[in-house]
C-alpha cells in the first residue's frame, strides 16, 4: 500500500529516481513491520535475529562448502 501511495504520488512529479525511493521506503518498512511482529511472536529479540552467532557462521560454512563441492561435481561430470 505505501509503495502503490508513494509511486502514484511520486512518478508524476519526479520520474523514476522517486519510484525507487518510493520501493525502498516501503520495503524498508515491510522489513520493521515483519521484525517486529516475529520478535512479538517469538519472544526473541532484534538482536537474536539479526546478529548471526557462531553457530550460524558455521552453518554457512557447511553450506557453503556442500554447494561448491556439489557444484565442482556437476562440472567434472560434464
Amino acid at each position: 500500500m505505501v509503495n502503490l501511495a508513494l509511486n502514484l504520488l511520486w512518478i508524476p512529479r519526479y520520474d523514476i529516481e522517486r519510484a525507487a525511493i518510493a520501493s525502498t521506503i516501503s520495503y524498508s518498512l515491510t522489513l520493521l513491520a515483519q521484525l517486529f511482529l516475529y520478535c512479538r511472536l517469538s519472544g526473541n529479540s532484534w538482536i537474536q535475529v539479526l546478529i548471526p552467532t557462531r553457530m550460524d557462521l558455521a552453518f554457512y560454512l557447511t553450506v557453503g562448502r556442500v554447494l561448491v563441492k556439489g557444484l565442482k561435481k556437476r562440472t567434472t561430470s560434464s
